[in-house]
């Protein structure tokens, strides 16, 4: 009888660490599936963050273009402005030698 007891509670004792064993495997996998769920989120979120950057980089760059063409539009359109006045001035001098004091 006590063989038997013995033999049932040593039975009982490696079905209770069985089930231990495979809880903490079932744990394991958990853990090792959820680091590898945080290390792609984590991958992603460096991707999303490069290409957000390389965005705005882009845009940085497309803002000084775009600044850089009206400045010189600017000056272009000064130039000319110049370049018109300084013609004007031109003709009227010759116009007033043209009709100088004999006429």
């Amino acid at each position: 009888e006590r063989e038997q007891e013995a033999f049932e509670e040593a039975r009982l004792q490696r079905q209770r660490d069985e089930i231990a064993r495979q809880h903490e495997e079932e744990q394991k996998k958990a853990a090792a599936a959820k680091a590898e769920e945080e290390r792609k989120a984590e991958h992603a979120r460096m991707m999303r963050e490069r290409e957000e950057k390389k965005q705005r980089e882009i845009e940085e760059e497309k803002r000084r273009e775009r600044e850089e063409d009206e400045r010189i539009a600017r000056e272009q359109e000064e130039l000319r402005i110049r370049y018109e006045e300084e013609k004007k001035r031109e003709q009227q001098q010759r116009n007033r030698r043209r009709s100088g004091p004999d006429g």
